[in-house]
């Protein structure tokens, strides 16, 4: 005689973070991606979609993670923090949080992305924003035309 196992409904307490694992530390506007795997009450992976899965970033500034339902009771989070600071990641399935949650993160300060511009007259330059001035100088590998430009200010925050 062959005994199936039944699967129970979805258990919150016992969902968990598979796979990659929310990260402790992210850089602001880069994407952080999870995978929630819905578990019954026997412990059992859910093997169905529509669980309600909730997300929400709260600290330094709120934030709520897109939610995709794979249909298999596995459900990929995306978030993409922008605002450096220390965070809570609540992750909550059908209202009640799930194995861990709240998670600690923290979100660094964002990369500053190489591009340089030039100021073609200080007057222009807000000397408050500014990180500095260079005359034919490099930044991020690529050199500075030569002109005669009086100055080349650059700033490393966006």
């Amino acid at each position: 005689m062959c005994i199936d196992d039944v699967i129970g409904g979805v258990s919150a307490a016992n969902s968990v973070i598979s796979g990659a694992k929310v990260p402790r530390q992210c850089r602001s506007g880069e994407s952080v991606h999870f995978l929630v795997q819905t578990r019954d009450s026997f412990n059992n992976n859910q093997l169905n979609g529509g669980a309600s899965v909730t997300v929400q970033l709260k600290g330094a500034a709120q934030y709520t993670g897109n939610v995709r339902d794979c249909g298999d009771g596995s459900y990929v989070i995306d978030c993409n923090p922008t605002k450096a600071g220390d965070y809570e990641v609540f992750v909550d399935v059908n209202g009640q949080s799930i194995a861990g949650s709240p998670f600690v993160m923290t979100v660094l300060p964002g990369m500053c992305i190489a591009s340089f511009f030039f100021i073609f007259s200080t007057d222009i330059c807000d000397r408050s924003r500014c990180c500095g001035t260079m005359q034919n100088e490099h930044i991020s590998g690529a050199k500075r035309e030569s002109r005669n430009e009086s100055q080349l200010a650059y700033c490393s925050h966006g």
